[in-house]
């Protein structure tokens, strides 16, 4: 499904067996808006979260399958029951990837979560249109230069999907969006690529094609598509902005090349000015009709205009337990082919609606006013210099290579690190990284150019850190009150303490999870007085474990934390000295993580005395009188409210935004005592 419409557009279908506004999801987490389009396979809605953003939510509803009983998604005949679960679980699967890429130029992810036995996808609001609405909208300036920025981000956010193991597969104009910053944002995965050779003619009908932009190996059945294929429809859309003509399709220039025709392409090259050497060869070359003949990924594609010494930027992959309620349990397998090729139609139906300024993740757009390119550095050994804020030209010596990077630093920073001009080490502190869950991933994808590191005079020590660790991340400036954002919480997600280890079993009637140790400082009567280690657990709240998830993501299935700060779920174990199944109750620590736009990180876990004690885990660079890693904050001054539950913070947040007040005044607990901090708010752009 592509966000193509304006946000604030709604497309009145009555026909459509859409959620009905006030209706609610996950849980009372989200409450339906109105309905804003329908892709043919998926419905989209405005949504409000229980923060009180609006977000866009995407239903899984392959209506040729299905149909609505209330608000429950069934099967419409029962012999399309194997392969609508099939649909849903490949749609979840496909989400689930979405959902852990961190990028700036990468539509944001809230959830992905399942309801109404179906599945959906809470994403950002993006105010804006599609690229070519910007482009042919007479009030917006459109020159060589935009083109190029749009080109080289959406080259870095093709680059990110391709280096995480998968493609987008439906790259068009209106899978681009401009947003309120002039930013581009891609949006809308492809979701599973069609592998299999046999498909019923029905269901062949559902494969996307776009025509002028598909390559040719999009239109064959089973046909090879690779890094390059996201590529050609990339340049094909960016032909289209700067010609204002869409070009000729894949299928009639293989056709052409069958028949021994000429090619009836118009390249680009020649016919514009204004554009860096190179650029328009470079699009032209990522036509190609044959694979062997493109740039055979997005950074050899950048260097063909750019010069050999660029690299892309790094940006982050979200841990696996942002995502809830995903797990499914084990069923028999249909068919998936036919699934797949319904799913990506259901993920990249051409209706929709665009989605929002405010990124959920840890990145921010870029001011209006922000003429970088964020996505690519110097790889150059002139001093591995990388400057934000401005496209720079840095010559360096002899070699006359140059850097490019920009201001949408992570963390909502404006400053990255600039390379040491001395022979001392610098020592990169990383933070760790909450271990992953196993994920089914779509066939990986492996660059022929893999980008190149930094080779910087000064050698660059990676040291793991300690717990807690003080990331190395610009603090913020001060923020006037009339330039607040509105929304202070960049992220947040449940997770599970689990104070033992497991280890996965094969069962021939399927999978079980054994308890190998359990932790001995903790009170199993209130975890459960059967956990104990050669426990073998088959089921967590009826469902069977499985060995392509985690456990933990079995007990954030449908997550409800209680009130003591527990997570429960009921389990079907065996104990060690029995052979007889039995019936248990399981509580786990909950923890909920979040993070703020100004780059603080903190955590909310339950106290001995009943509360809930927030915690920070991570501050900028350079809080030499604010927030230290350690701090239990306890009390906001100017609101005069406590902090003493897992969301009590937000709430101090928007309280604050409300009042134009631009920092928060803490109490917090330190090394046993009390201490007075302020906190900068984030500013928005």
């Amino acid at each position: 499904m592509s966000q193509n419409h304006a946000s604030g557009q709604e497309v009145e279908n009555p026909q459509i067996a859409a959620l009905q506004p006030g209706e609610k999801l996950l849980r009372d987490q989200y409450e339906i808006l109105r309905f804003l389009n329908n892709g043919g396979f998926g419905i989209t809605y405005l949504a409000r979260d229980s923060l009180e953003r609006e977000v866009v939510i995407k239903e899984c509803f392959p209506g040729a399958l299905c149909r609505r009983v209330g608000s429950q998604v069934e099967a419409s005949d029962p012999a399309y029951e194997e392969d609508l679960r099939s649909i849903i679980g490949l749609f979840i699967q496909e989400a689930r990837n979405h959902a852990r890429l961190v990028h700036p130029n990468i539509v944001n992810v809230h959830q992905v979560f399942e309801d109404n036995q179906t599945a959906y996808i809470a994403m950002d609001l993006i105010n804006g249109g599609d690229l070519l609405d910007y482009v042919q909208d007479e009030r917006n300036t459109v020159t060589p230069d935009f083109i190029v920025k749009v080109t080289e981000k959406m080259l870095s956010a093709v680059s990110f999907i391709h280096d995480n193991g998968m493609l987008h597969r439906d790259i068009s104009p209106d899978n681009i969006l401009i947003d309120e910053n002039g930013q581009p944002v891609l949006i809308d995965f492809g979701a599973a690529r069609e592998r299999a050779a046999n498909r019923s003619a029905a269901l062949l009908t559902l494969r996307v094609i776009k025509d002028g932009y598909s390559p040719h190996e999009f239109y064959a059945r089973g046909a090879d598509q690779d890094a390059t294929s996201d590529l050609y429809v990339l340049a094909a859309t960016l032909y289209h902005a700067i010609s204002g003509e869409r070009p000729v399709d894949g299928k009639s220039r293989l056709d052409a090349f069958n028949a021994g025709s000429a090619d009836p392409y118009v390249p680009l090259s020649g016919r514009f000015e204004g554009y860096p050497n190179g650029f328009l060869k470079a699009l032209d070359m990522a036509m190609e009709v044959h694979i062997v003949n493109r740039p055979q990924s997005a950074l050899e594609w950048l260097r063909m205009f750019r010069g050999p010494a660029v690299v892309f930027e790094e940006f982050g992959y979200r841990p696996s337990s942002v995502i809830v309620a995903l797990e499914r349990p084990d069923e028999p397998k249909a068919d998936s082919e036919n699934a797949e090729a319904i799913v990506t139609a259901l993920l990249s139906s051409d209706d929709d609606v665009a989605t929002t300024a405010q990124s959920e993740g840890l990145t921010q757009s870029a001011p209006k006013d922000d003429p970088s390119v964020t996505v690519v550095k110097s790889s150059s050994g002139g001093g591995g210099k990388a400057i934000a804020g401005v496209i720079a030209l840095l010559v360096l010596g002899a070699g006359g290579y140059f850097a490019l990077s920009g201001s949408d630093a992570p963390e909502g920073g404006e400053a990255v690190q600039v390379a040491a001009v001395t022979p001392a080490p610098v020592a990169a502190v990383s933070a760790p990284e909450p271990e992953a869950e196993p994920v089914a991933e779509p066939e990986p994808v492996v660059e022929a150019a893999p980008v190149a590191v930094e080779d910087t005079a000064a050698p660059i020590a990676v040291v793991d850190a300690t717990p807690a660790p003080v990331e190395t991340v610009p603090a913020p400036a001060p923020v006037a009150a009339e330039d607040l954002l509105k929304q202070q919480i960049a992220f947040g997600h449940w997770d599970v303490e689990i104070p033992f280890v497991t280890s996965t079993r094969r069962l021939s009637t399927g999978s079980a999870v054994a308890i190998t140790r359990v932790d001995p400082n903790q009170d199993t009567s209130i975890i459960g007085d059967w956990v104990a280690r050669g426990a073998v657990i088959y089921t967590i709240n009826g469902n069977p474990v499985t060995d392509n998830s985690s456990f933990a993501a079995r007990i954030l299935d449908n997550v409800k934390v209680d009130p003591d700060g527990y997570i429960r779920a009921a389990a079907r174990y065996r104990p060690n000295s029995s052979a007889r199944p039995l019936n248990g109750l399981l509580a786990l620590p909950a923890v909920r993580t979040f993070g703020l736009e100004n780059g603080v990180s903190l955590t909310a876990s339950n106290a001995d005395n009943g509360n809930w004690a927030v915690r920070v885990t991570r501050v900028p660079a350079d809080y030499a009188e604010g927030l230290r890693p350690g701090d239990i904050l306890l009390t906001e001054t100017t609101t005069g409210q406590s902090i003493g539950a897992p969301e009590d913070l937000d709430r101090i947040l928007e309280t604050l935004v409300a009042d134009g007040v631009s920092q928060a005044r803490l109490t917090a607990l330190r090394e046993g005592g009390e201490v007075q901090v302020t906190m900068q708010l984030a500013g928005g752009s």
